[in-house]
C-alpha cells in the first residue's frame, strides 16, 4: 500500500502549530488550537475548542482514491463534519439520527447502515473508482454506490485543501471537555482571549447553526491514489503504515534575507523561493528596498512574515495581456490553444474567464509548457469553455494570497498594478484577482501595505477570522479598494485609505459579521465611499464625506465624522438628501442603539 500514498499524517508530533506528512516531500498540516492526546499509535489530534481545526494539503484530481482515518467523537447535534477534501468529499456523524454516518462525493451520497459509537476510537475509510464508492467502518462496508463515478475532481481556488473540523466544543465536565474549556470567551491558538468579543455560537464555521455541543479527534489520517479494497483497510486498522519515527524534529522559525535570492529571470523573481525555505514553522522574509516585475503572485503559508522596506520595496505586475481561446475545451482539460501566444511565457499566471464564469468560477492556473498554439496549465479547467462566448486567457492574477493558513502577516510593501495598454480584453473586475488576497486564514494581519493601479480589487479577506488590515492604502483600483468579503468574522479596519478607485472605496458583503471599520478615509471612490450590508458591524468615525467643512456645533478643529452606521441615506452619506434640523438627534440615537447591539466591541477598537 505504501507505493500508492500521497499524505500520511500520525499526528504524533509535540510541535503545536504543524503535523507533519510522513510521505517523503509530502506537505504537513497547519493545526489551529487543536492538542495531541495519547493514542494506540503515538498521539491524536484533539479538536475540543470552538475554531479548533486543521488544514493541509488537497491530493488534486484523483480517479481513484481513498481516505482512511480514525476518530473518535463526543456528543453533539446536527450534522458535524468530521474531513472535507476540496469541497467535493465530505464525512458527516449525523446526531439526530443516532450517530449515523453520511459520506458525500461530488454529487453522490451514502448513508451508512451502522452507526457511530459514542467517545470510541473508531477506523473510518472511503475508497472510490469508476465503478464506485465504498464507506467502511471498522472494517466493514457499511454502504455502497456502484455506479459509474468521476473521482475526485480538483476544487476551487477556496477548496483547494483538506481541512478536519471545526467540530463544536464538548460540554463541560465530558471526557474531551471541562469546565474551563467550555468557557464563553472566544480562545485563539495560543489561548489568548479575543478581547471583546463573545462566542455566542458553538463553533466557528458558516452553518455554525447546524452543530451544538460534543467534541472529537483523528489520527493517522492516510490519502491513496488506489481503491483500497477491504483486507487492505482490515491491515491498516491493525497495524501503523510505518513506525513513528520520534526523533523527528521540527525546525524552529527562521529569518531569511530575500537579496540573494532575486532572480529577475524567475516569475516571482526568486521571493517564493525564500518563502519555501523557510520550512513548515515559517518565520520572517525580508525583501530588499527594489523594484520587482512579477509574472505569478507570491503563496504565503502559516507563521510567516512577509515584509519589506516602506515605500522602498515595490513589488510590480507585468503589463496585462489577454487574448481569445481559440478551440472550445471541455472541463478537466489542461490544455488550451490560445489565437496569440507571443503574449505568454512558461511560468505565467493566467486567469481563464468568460461571461458565465468570472471570480471563484473561472480558472486560475500556471502555464507549465506552451506547444505551438497550446498553453499546458498546471491545473485542470473548473469548467467548459466556448471559444464563441468569448472566453479570455488574461495575464492576471493575486500578487499575494494565503489560503487556509494562519498568523500570516504582510507588511510595508508597496504593490503597484497597471491600468495601461489594456489592449481589447473585454472584462471588468474580477474578485478572484485582488492585489492581496487572504481566504480561510486565521490571526493574520495586513499592515502598512499601499496598491495603486491594481487592475481589480486592492485588499480583500474572504472566511477569515480575527485578522486585522491596519494603515494600508488603495488608490486607482478598477475594482473596490477595500473588500470585507463573506464568511468573515471578528475582522478589523483601521486607519486605511481608499480613495479614487473604480468601484466602492470599501465594500462589506452580506455574509460578513462583527467587524470593526472605523477610522478610516474613503473619498473620491466612483460607485460609492463605503457600500455594503453593515448589520452587526461597529462602523464609526470614518471620513466618507467630499466636504470637509464641519458641521454647525461642532467642536472647532474636529474632523467631520460619519454616520455609525455609514448607510446608504444616512446624513453625509453619497447620494443622501440634505439632513433636517433634527438629523444629529436621529445620529445620536443610531450610535445608542450600535453601541447596544455591539456592547463589548470597544476593549477590541
Amino acid at each position: 500500500m505504501q507505493q500508492h500514498l500521497l499524505g500520511l499524517w500520525h499526528f504524533d508530533q509535540s510541535h503545536r502549530h504543524v503535523a507533519l506528512n510522513a510521505v517523503d516531500g509530502g506537505e504537513p498540516f497547519q493545526i489551529f488550537g487543536a492538542i495531541h492526546e495519547p493514542r494506540r499509535f503515538g498521539s491524536a489530534l484533539v479538536l475540543r475548542l470552538p475554531g479548533d481545526r486543521a488544514c493541509g494539503p488537497a491530493p488534486g484530481r484523483l480517479i481513484s482514491g481513498s481516505v482512511c482515518f480514525w476518530a473518535r467523537t463526543q456528543g453533539g447535534q446536527g450534522e458535524v463534519e468530521l474531513i472535507n477534501v476540496q469541497g467535493e468529499l465530505q464525512i458527516l456523524i449525523d446526531f439526530n439520527n443516532n450517530r449515523q454516518i453520511v459520506a458525500t462525493l461530488d454529487d453522490q451520497v451514502l448513508v451508512g447502515k451502522t452507526s457511530m459509537d459514542d467517545n470510541r476510537w473508531q477506523h473510518l475509510a472511503i475508497t472510490f473508482n469508476p465503478d464506485g464508492i465504498w464507506l467502511y467502518l471498522d472494517g466493514n462496508c457499511i454502504a455502497s454506490d456502484e455506479q459509474a463515478h468521476h473521482g475526485l475532481p480538483r476544487g476551487l481556488a477556496q477548496q483547494a485543501f483538506i481541512s478536519i473540523g471545526p467540530l463544536p466544543a464538548p460540554a463541560p465536565g465530558s471526557a474531551l471537555g471541562s469546565p474551563q474549556n467550555a468557557s464563553p470567551s472566544m480562545k485563539n491558538v495560543s489561548g489568548e482571549t479575543a478581547e471583546g468579543y463573545e462566542n455566542t455560537t458553538p463553533g466557528i464555521r458558516t452553518d455554525v447553526s447546524k452543530t451544538s455541543g460534543g467534541g472529537g479527534g483523528i489520527d493517522e489520517l492516510a490519502i491513496f491514489n488506489t481503491a483500497l479494497v477491504r483486507p487492505q483497510i482490515n491491515d491498516l486498522m491493525h497495524g501503523a503504515l510505518e513506525p513513528t519515527d520520534p526523533q523527528i524534529q521540527v525546525p524552529p522559525p527562521g529569518v531569511i534575507d530575500a537579496t540573494p535570492l532575486i532572480n529577475h529571470h524567475d516569475p516571482t523573481c526568486g521571493i517564493q523561493n525564500a518563502i519555501n525555505a523557510l520550512g513548515p514553522t515559517g518565520g520572517i522574509v525580508q525583501l530588499p528596498p527594489t523594484r520587482l516585475i512579477l509574472r505569478q503572485g507570491l503563496v504565503v503559508p502559516s507563521h510567516t512574515t512577509l515584509c519589506g522596506t516602506a515605500h522602498h520595496t515595490i513589488l510590480a505586475a507585468p503589463q496585462p495581456a489577454g487574448c481569445p481561446i481559440m478551440l472550445n475545451v471541455r472541463a478537466g482539460s489542461d490544455c488550451i490553444e490560445v489565437e496569440d501566444v507571443s503574449l505568454f511565457d512558461v511560468g505565467d499566471a493566467i486567469l481563464i474567464r468568460s461571461i458565465q464564469q468570472q471570480g471563484p468560477a473561472a480558472t486560475t492556473a500556471i502555464i507549465e509548457r506552451i506547444d505551438g498554439r497550446a498553453l499546458w496549465l498546471s491545473q485542470a479547467l473548473l469548467q467548459n469553455y466556448d471559444a464563441n462566448a468569448p472566453t479570455w486567457v488574461c495575464h492576471t492574477f493575486n500578487m499575494i494570497q494565503s489560503l487556509g493558513q494562519h498568523h500570516v502577516t504582510i507588511r510595508d510593501l508597496d504593490i503597484e498594478g497597471t491600468l495601461k495598454n489594456l489592449g481589447e480584453i473585454p472584462f471588468g473586475t474580477d474578485s478572484g484577482c485582488a492585489a492581496i488576497a487572504m481566504t480561510h486564514c486565521l490571526e493574520s494581519s495586513i499592515q502598512n501595505c499601499h496598491i495603486t493601479d491594481w487592475l481589480h480589487d486592492g485588499i480583500a479577506l474572504f472566511h477569515c477570522q480575527r485578522s486585522n488590515v491596519l494603515n494600508c492604502s488603495a488608490r486607482h483600483c478598477q475594482g473596490h479598494g477595500l473588500l470585507l468579503g463573506d464568511g468573515s468574522m471578528y475582522t478589523r479596519w483601521k486607519h486605511n485609505t481608499a480613495m479614487l478607485n473604480g468601484r466602492s472605496g470599501m465594500h462589506v458583503r452580506n455574509h460578513s459579521r462583527l467587524s470593526i471599520i472605523s477610522q478610516n478615509i474613503l473619498l473620491q471612490n466612483q460607485a460609492t465611499n463605503l457600500s455594503g450590508h453593515s448589520m452587526d458591524h461597529r462602523i464609526t468615525d470614518n471620513l466618507t464625506q467630499e466636504d470637509s467643512t464641519p458641521p454647525p456645533g461642532s467642536a472647532p478643529g474636529s474632523p467631520p465624522r460619519n454616520a455609525p452606521e455609514n448607510s446608504p441615506g444616512s446624513p453625509g452619506s453619497p447620494g443622501s438628501p440634505a439632513p433636517s434640523p433634527t438629523a444629529p438627534d436621529r445620529a445620536a440615537e443610531q450610535t445608542t442603539s450600535v453601541s447596544q447591539r455591539m456592547r463589548g466591541l470597544d476593549a477590541f477598537d
